[in-house]
């Protein structure tokens, strides 16, 4: 047995001084006894022959989860590196990473690829490109092996059982609230207006499919992202927060716009109708929400004016998306000169500059009165 002293290691920012490291396959698990042998025979099959390694070792990683320390040296035997101080180096800084970050098995694959498998890669492919890449999957296999059999967390089983609290045993499937249900937890568990943006808020959070649809997955994993407790009264405060961030924070307010064309779609419909497009668009430009006006102008009032009048097709995303892009514009330049013939906005956008033109609003008045003097 060897030890060995690493007296700094710098990763994406973590400092670790005088690290000792016992090099020996049986100081790698906390049971010796039952894998140092199968942890040797990987390392000589891949010595051998680096496909039947690579075979072992996704073998070995289902078998045991713990093994991650010997996981990530067989690993190194596929990049060819020497025994000298990168393997050592490379296998402290994967049980520091583990030791840090509080990354383990079971975690989510995605946090172990951000945390563990790609910087580690990076080094195994110092040697070899090709060990990266097998590196990278060993890894890969390992952490994803466990996911499965990941019980809920007890905010999750709080949050479960709360959602069924909600449930209206006659009306309601075991994992959905129907409309009166949603309705019911919005208007008096939230107390949030089913009138104005903050409808939009909750629906946006809980990631509901409609407006009269709230799932559980989405109830319990919205309110587990959202961190702020396991109460309705906690929930309720959120909501309010978030409310009141609607007119001063554009990602919030652009987070929640373009959620509410997924949940005011009717069925399987692409398209909101111009109907629900236009009561949708007066609940989010209308305090909580962001107001669509400028100095001299409402454009809320303008636009709807100009779809009753001239626009008789439903509402498609893109169409959907461009008018937030176009009011952002608008308000911070009510002489619409941001706008021209040869720019990618959709044709009702240019028919709607038109109009306006045509009643004398923005840049074409400015023209005109230029052209007079």
């Amino acid at each position: 047995m060897s030890r060995q002293y690493v007296r700094r290691i710098d990763w994406d920012g973590t400092s670790i001084h005088t690290l000792p490291v016992v090099f020996a396959p049986r100081h790698l698990h906390p049971h010796p006894s039952s894998c140092a042998s199968t942890i040797r025979g990987t390392e000589v099959l891949t010595r051998i022959c680096p496909l039947v390694g690579f075979v072992s070792l996704l073998l070995l990683a289902q078998w045991d989860g713990k093994m991650l320390s010997a996981v990530c040296l067989l690993g190194l035997f596929h990049s060819g590196l020497p025994p000298s101080h990168l393997r050592v180096e490379t296998l402290i800084k994967a049980q520091t990473l583990v030791q840090v970050r509080g990354i383990s098995r079971g975690k989510g694959t995605s946090e172990a690829a951000a945390g563990i498998i790609l910087p580690l890669a990076k080094l195994a492919s110092r040697s070899c490109q090709v060990a990266g890449i097998v590196f990278s999957l060993s890894l890969l296999v390992f952490y994803s092996s466990g996911n499965e059999s990941k019980g809920p967390s007890p905010t999750e089983s709080k949050l479960d059982a709360l959602f069924d609290t909600l449930r209206d045993e006659k009306n309601d499937e075991k994992d959905k609230l129907e409309l009166e249900s949603t309705m019911e937890y919005l208007s008096s568990k939230l107390k949030i207006s089913l009138e104005n943006a903050e409808l939009f808020v909750a629906l946006e959070l809980l990631q509901a499919p409609s407006v009269g649809e709230i799932t559980r997955r989405g109830y319990v994993d919205g309110w587990k992202a959202a961190g702020t407790g396991t109460t309705h009264k906690e929930h309720a405060c959120h909501i309010q927060r978030l409310s009141s961030a609607l007119s001063t924070n554009p990602v919030v307010f652009k987070r929640v716009y373009k959620y509410t064309f997924v949940a005011g779609r009717e069925g399987d419909q692409k398209a909101l109708s111009l109907e629900n497009a236009l009561i949708y668009w007066s609940m989010l430009f209308s305090p909580p929400g962001m107001s669509w006006k400028s100095e001299n102008h409402d454009w809320l009032d303008l636009w709807k004016t100009f779809l009753n009048e001239k626009w008789t097709r439903s509402a498609n995303k893109d169409m959907w998306n461009m008018t937030l892009e176009f009011a952002l514009k608008a308000m911070a330049d009510e002489s619409l000169s941001f706008w021209s013939e040869d720019g990618a906005w959709p044709s009702v956008i240019d028919d709607f500059v038109d109009w306006c033109h045509g009643k004398g609003i923005g840049k074409q008045e400015t023209m005109d009165v230029d052209s007079e003097q």
